[in-house]
């Protein structure tokens, strides 16, 4: 739940008197120019203070504009140097924690995980490029655990209505605090203060790979791992050399990206989409993304990292440059989408019964020799309502096929019996058995099995639909899915 703007303040006031007029702090970073160590300041009732400056030019924090003009505590400028104010909104998005005791002063560390950057204090009316009064803080203060002396520092921290406020100089954003900053006559003070993906964020499978006919090709024969914390939906947003370089909220592709989703699924496969409209499945083990690519396979490697507040999952992306050039493959970005979409079967693990095949004279037939067994989960009628190549591409409230579905109805009856009613009205009755559907057709022998999974309160069966692809070209099959019939 959001704090009220007036709340917030209320909650800072008292904040204030609890640390006498030492509250939170603030941070900025220079613009380059450099100025003398002497501290002009005026003395006034024996209080030091400085003059500070409201500045006119911009301040850009993690790619959003500060509204200097507005803020209740506006960044200030001393010395050249920009000054920011360490208040509870902006601390939470720059990755820093505040703690004030009243013995030992003022500690402020860096910290893990970054939220977006609120702006919460606003309302005021500040003049831009006016003069202001400002304090030294005379308070203990400790950064990441070393203690500042702060009558010795060049640009001290200060104190502004009452609220800390951080000198933005090299070593504040860069040493202590990481960051990365930029100043230009044009575009002013941009700080770039989130999780940034580093070094020791990637973390990459190993990956054999051979040039066979100047082909660079990876080895794509691994077992399935599962990795909860890849599946489900992510959606494409970037793509760059390096993941150093990436920022969540500025785009270093400008072109169109060839990736629009990514759903991993639980049973090893991708389904991707691309803006183009065209879609295929992929397959997938633990920190690899694999594609066979009719022989010249690549094994794209992945990992996820934690920036801005939310997930974000780089892949390498193993295109000609790669494979035929032998350059070092670039990254797709994508942030975190649904873990599983509410219309389709989600993470549900796919549980079939075992089938043994044999092709004899380029024809593939099962075995269908099966002792009747009992499901009364099964048992009724059901309406067709899509066809899929993978049952995780199903959704519930976007028809998959667009042509007209091969079956109307099917019916199971509980004596082991299942009628078949076809869009042309013609009907044919075969056997079934718990998890599977027997076909006798002579030479085309199968047995499809299915199973059924609840969405949104109503029951799907899916139907393996083994035709000439699979008995003649022994691919995999797809589904057939039908919705329970509820009288």
């Amino acid at each position: 739940m959001k704090i009220p703007q007036q709340k917030k303040f209320i909650v800072l006031v008292s904040l204030i008197l609890m640390i006498t007029s030492m509250s939170s702090i603030s941070f900025t970073h220079s613009n380059g120019n450099n100025a003398s160590a002497r501290l002009t300041s005026v003395n006034d009732n024996e209080v030091d203070y400085v003059i500070v400056t409201i500045p006119e030019f911009d301040v850009m924090v993690n790619g959003e504009l500060i509204d200097i003009e507005h803020s209740q505590y506006p960044v200030i400028s001393y010395k050249g140097i920009t000054y920011f104010p360490m208040t509870s909104d902006y601390l939470s998005g720059i990755g820093l924690n505040l703690k004030f005791d009243s013995v030992e002063g003022l500690k402020i560390n860096v910290k893990n995980g970054i939220s977006a950057l609120e702006q919460s204090f606003l309302g005021a009316e500040n003049v831009l490029g006016s003069q202001q009064k400002a304090q030294v803080a005379a308070f203990p203060i400790e950064v990441n655990g070393k203690s500042v002396d702060n009558t010795l520092e060049e640009y001290p921290i200060l104190l502004y209505k009452n609220i800390t406020y951080f000198p933005m100089t090299w070593k504040y954003t860069v040493e202590e605090f990481q960051w990365d900053t930029k100043w230009s006559d044009s575009d002013g003070l941009s700080i770039d203060a989130i999780d940034l993906v580093k070094e020791s964020d990637i973390e990459l499978r190993s990956v054999r790979s051979a040039t066979i006919d100047d082909v660079r090709m990876d080895d794509v024969n691994f077992t399935f791992e599962n990795d909860e914390n890849i599946l489900g939906e992510w959606h494409c947003v970037d793509i760059l050399d390096n993941p150093v370089d990436f920022r969540p909220y500025e785009k270093s592709y400008s072109g169109q990206l060839m990736y629009e989703l990514l759903t991993f699924s639980r049973d090893g496969s991708i389904f991707e989409e691309f803006t183009n409209g065209f879609h295929k499945i992929n397959k997938w083990t633990k920190g690899l993304v694999l594609d066979e690519k009719n022989g010249y396979g690549t094994a794209s490697r992945y990992f996820i990292v934690e920036a801005f507040g939310d997930e974000y999952l780089f892949v390498e992306f193993k295109n000609g440059d790669f494979q035929l050039r032998e350059e070092e493959a670039g990254y797709y970005v994508f942030r975190r989408g649904e873990k599983y979409n509410i219309y389709s079967i989600g993470n549900y693990e796919i549980d079939l019964r075992e089938v043994e095949s044999t092709i004899i004279d380029g024809i593939k037939t099962d075995n269908i020799k099966f002792t009747f067994e009992l499901d009364e989960e099964v048992v009724g009628k059901w309406q067709c309502v899509d066809l899929v190549d993978n049952p995780y591409m199903f959704r519930s409230n976007e028809k998959s096929f667009l042509g007209q579905l091969l079956y109307k109805t099917t019916e199971f009856a509980s004596k082991g019996s299942v009628t078949h009613t076809y869009n042309n009205n013609f009907e044919n009755t075969e056997k079934w058995t718990n998890g599977l559907v027997l076909s006798d057709t002579p030479k085309q022998e199968s047995a499809s099995r299915y199973f059924i999974v609840t969405i949104l309160d109503k029951d799907y069966m899916f139907l393996e639909f083994k035709n000439g692809d699979y008995t003649y070209g022994y691919d995999d099959p797809g589904y057939y899915v039908f919705e329970r019939v509820v009288d």
